[in-house]
């Protein structure tokens, strides 16, 4: 009796072995979920599940994204893989030092056992193992401060990071809102250390015009520190930018160190060192009235840019409010390539990009106001509708790119809200790829149709 039972639980581990090789072979999807984030700011571990695999035959892979530090091999270098049980569960260590405990972002993949994951401590990129058979990532955010009606997470890092190699603080009375709604950043000295500080918008938008308010002395800001409201795509997985896979649109006041600089204020499509990539301009005496309004309309293969002189909507800026205007348009023949919407989020910073200002801190930048608005939105209320037909037959229909506009009337017609970056990230569904097909469409229509001027 006892041989016979040894003989049966042998026959059917052999064959929930090969059943499970088969589901690979056969087409049977692996997957692979995250049941338990750590909290933030400990050092308690991440949990998963994996299913469809020969669980013998295959381990897990996990990097975490540090903002402004890159990704880490988790648990560690020397031990960068785990192993899944015999149930499909899986637990890892992922905080083994540094920056670790306020990580932002989870990527794990399922490798064959005989693949080992590439290694990455700090990369820019996030690492992508051309063998794996399955893959999630999850965000997991800190301090939230809520402004303009969005959240916004705050970037914590006590050890010096990018950019500038600057910390950077999530204390409240660093980085808050007033009562008046108004986003206060700020740099300051704590004892010999100085803080700068950031905010990351929790959805990613794509593309539209992003409209910023501030109300600050730009003109005069300390030539040591940068202000940036900018995209950025934390899995720098844009293969068309190749040498900048980041999606990063830029405004930027700055003098970049060089008190003496006439001008102090830029846009740039990156990467920078190309030429017609970035341009400059000087920002006027403003000690009269410091409020600026930036607009960044992006669109596929174009992006326009705006900088205007006290605070105003799209579409109503009056022609001698504006300091600066530049198209920017995809030409493959300068390498001028306009990056497409990815998994990047909209954020704002104060930092130092020298090792100290020139004057004395605390240094602040007020940001009075945000907002977006889809493509196809002519009259910028925050949707895309009928009314917005009516305003493309008064006032667009007529100019060179009207066909162009109805195209992306048609395309956002009842826009919903912008994706919320939460949960993890699964293979497009059809209907998803479909709208992902459409843009490329669009793109390549817009390509023959946006002109520089």
């Amino acid at each position: 009796m006892i041989y016979q039972r040894f003989v049966g639980w042998m026959h059917f581990l052999i064959v929930f072995g090969i059943v499970q090789t088969l589901t690979i072979s056969a087409g049977i999807p692996a997957t692979i979920e995250i049941t338990q984030l750590p909290a933030y700011g400990t050092d308690d571990p991440l949990k998963g599940r994996v299913t469809g695999v020969n669980y013998t035959s295959y381990h897990v892979a996990p990097y975490i994204h540090v903002e402004g530090s890159g990704w880490w091999t988790k648990p560690t270098s020397e031990t960068p893989t785990v192993q899944i049980s015999a149930n499909g569960d899986f637990e890892v260590n992922v905080v083994s030092g540094g920056l670790d405990h306020v990580a932002r972002i989870y990527d794990l993949q399922v490798l064959p056992m005989d693949v080992m994951p590439i290694p990455a401590s700090g990369a820019s990129s996030v690492p992508t193992n051309p063998a794996l058979v399955a893959r999630t990532y999850r965000y997991r955010n800190g301090p939230i401060v809520e402004f303009a009606n969005r959240s916004w997470a705050v970037k914590d890092a006590r050890y010096p990071v990018g950019p500038g190699g600057n910390c950077f603080s999530a204390l409240p009375q660093d980085i808050f809102v007033d009562p008046q709604g108004r986003l206060h950043l700020t740099i300051t000295k704590k004892e010999e250390t100085y803080w700068s500080t950031e905010v990351i918008l929790t959805q990613s938008l794509g593309y539209g015009t992003y409209v910023l308010h501030t109300n600050y002395r730009a003109d005069i800001l300390d030539a040591n520190t940068t202000f940036g409201a900018f995209t950025w795509d934390s899995f720098g997985d844009d293969t068309e930018i190749a040498s900048w896979p980041f999606r990063e649109l830029d405004f930027e006041d700055s003098r970049w160190g060089n008190p003496s600089d006439t001008t102090n204020s830029q846009a740039v499509v990156q990467p920078f060192n190309v030429p017609g990539n970035l341009i400059r301009w000087t920002l006027p005496d403003l000690s009269q009235d410091a409020s600026l309004t930036r607009c960044m309309t992006w669109l596929p293969g174009c992006v326009h840019f705006v900088t205007a002189l006290g605070h105003y909507s799209p579409g109503q800026i009056p022609a001698d409010k504006i300091v600066d205007e530049w198209t920017y348009v995809e030409d493959e023949d300068r390498n001028h390539r306009v990056p497409e919407p990815g998994r990047e989020t909209f954020r704002l910073n104060l930092w130092l990009n020298q090792s100290a200002p020139l004057v004395s801190a605390p240094i602040e930048v007020v940001v009075t106001d945000f907002a977006f608005t889809p493509p196809g939105d002519f009259d910028y209320d925050g949707d895309v509708d009928g009314t917005d037909f009516l305003r493309w037959q008064q006032e667009f229909s007529t100019n060179p790119f009207g066909s162009f506009d109805l195209a992306l009337w048609k395309e956002n017609f009842g826009a919903a809200s912008p994706f919320l970056i939460a949960d993890s990230m699964i293979v497009p569904e059809p209907g998803t790829m479909m709208i992902l097909i459409s843009v490329a469409i669009v793109k390549w229509f817009h390509r023959n149709l946006c002109v520089e001027h």
